[in-house]
């Protein structure tokens, strides 16, 4: 397993993972250290990366829109 990339964002860690041809494995790492693990086929790692950050950017969406609701 190839590791590719370590990002924090927002308080949030992404790593991806190359398993195999082009199978990514991402893990996310929250502010309060729960971990998110998603699989997917991309193009490249550097597409794996864009589709973690974009969920971190939802993740980030939700919990402000919730957060207003509570």
């Amino acid at each position: 397993m190839e590791s590719h990339s370590k990002t924090n964002i927002n308080g949030y860690n992404l790593f991806v993972q190359h398993l195999a041809n082009n199978l990514y494995h991402l893990n996310i790492v929250d502010p309060q250290e729960q971990i998110h693990h998603f699989e997917g086929v991309y193009s490249s790692p550097q597409a794996a990366m864009e589709k973690g950050k974009s969920v971190i950017e939802n993740f980030i969406f939700w919990r402000k829109k919730t957060a207003k609701l509570g």
